[in-house]
């Protein structure tokens, strides 16, 4: 399966274990709380609200077309995983910048929170060339790298789009410390809020083959998407970001090809890669 993305071509950058004590303080009081629908109702109950978000035109797919075809497919493919393996956070990463990534991420979770009942977050990780407001053309004056440095909620740098469904945590500007901020026990418990509150986690991160972060936060989600962009992500580089992922022990759980003309190149079909790491090799 394959995605077109036509994303960014002008943009530069881009069990044995003992049963827990009931009455210890640690099991008496959930991290967690059991109704997800209940705690969604209150998580985005604290939230930013606007009717809808103002989304680029380089984001917008026509109805009817292959491409929505191909975005409807990835969700099947999704939704497959999730009731098969509980596949409900993804990162999707790629090796490089300027791959298509960041607009494969929005458009996955547009296509998720067309499902009627269902809640989408959508995370914008890469804390070093952040993306997602740009493409939804948004005010920013508090990002997710707020929030880890502990100066103001969770809640506060999330903002739910009533016509879109979708909820969308941003992130202002670029960051040096990107890792430590990702990697702190702060990230761990907002990961977890999330993952209870929705339905769907989908987070845009930095390329596996740039920086460190994606491994990071991968190890904290139940896989990845990779976005490789037709003609120009060469072989090799896809190779070793997929065994970064694989010693990371992140799962991949498919390939999003983009920059795609309604034509899979014939000398990518031979590529391993390509054949190994498609949508349904995760049904192996």
């Amino acid at each position: 399966m394959s995605i077109e993305s036509r994303a960014e071509e002008s943009v530069e950058t881009e069990s044995g274990a003992p049963a827990p004590n009931p009455e210890s303080p640690a099991s008496a009081t959930p991290a967690i709380a059991p109704n997800a629908k209940n705690l969604t109702s209150d998580f985005l109950g604290k939230v930013n609200h606007v009717d809808r978000f103002n989304f680029d035109p380089v984001t917008n797919i026509e109805p009817g077309t292959q491409l929505a075809e191909r975005y409807r497919a990835l969700r099947s493919s999704l939704q497959t995983l999730n009731a098969k393996r509980g596949v409900a956070s993804l990162l999707i990463t790629s090796c490089y910048h300027a791959e298509g990534k960041t607009v494969s991420s929005i458009n996955l979770a547009r296509y998720l929170a067309k499902n009627v009942g269902k809640k989408v977050v959508l995370v914008d990780c890469d804390l070093r060339k952040p993306r997602v407001r740009h493409f939804l053309n948004q005010d920013c004056p508090l990002g997710l790298e707020d929030a880890l440095q502990g100066k103001t909620t969770i809640h506060k740098v999330t903002t739910f789009s009533y016509e879109d469904n979708l909820a969308v945590i941003s992130t202002r500007r670029g960051h040096s410390n990107a890792t430590e901020l990702l990697d702190a026990p702060i990230m761990d418990r907002f990961l977890e809020e999330l993952k209870a509150a929705f339905d769907y986690v989908i987070v845009d991160c930095s390329p596996v083959l740039s920086t460190s972060d994606p491994i990071v936060v991968g190890r904290k989600l139940d896989g990845a998407l990779v976005a490789v962009r037709a003609g120009h992500t060469q072989r090799e580089s896809v190779e070793h970001m997929l065994d970064l992922l694989q010693q990371a022990e992140v799962r991949v759980h498919g390939v999003v090809l983009t920059f795609m003309r309604d034509y899979i190149p014939k000398s990518l079909s031979r590529y391993q890669y390509y054949q190994d790491y498609s949508y349904h090799a995760t049904d192996r």
